[in-house]
């Protein structure tokens, strides 16, 4: 019998990725880390605009700002 699948979590994986790096020669490694930094940014910015798609159309936009009191 097969063994079970584990689930990984994303760090498991960067580690994965940063062990096999260690091998790489340096011009490899740059790239791949700016290839991984650009799919974090991408991942982020796509997942904010589908949060605030998501609450503009629940009606939950920004609060408006407090006033401060006057003094």
């Amino acid at each position: 019998m097969p063994d079970p699948i584990v689930p990984r979590g994303p760090l498991q994986g960067l580690q994965d990725l940063s062990e096999q790096l260690l091998g790489q020669p340096k011009g490899m490694s740059t790239f791949l880390r700016g290839l991984v930094v650009g799919a974090f940014v991408g991942a982020t910015i796509a997942g904010s605009a589908l949060l605030r798609r998501r609450r503009d159309r629940d009606g939950k936009g920004i609060a408006p700002k407090r006033e401060s009191p006057e003094r």
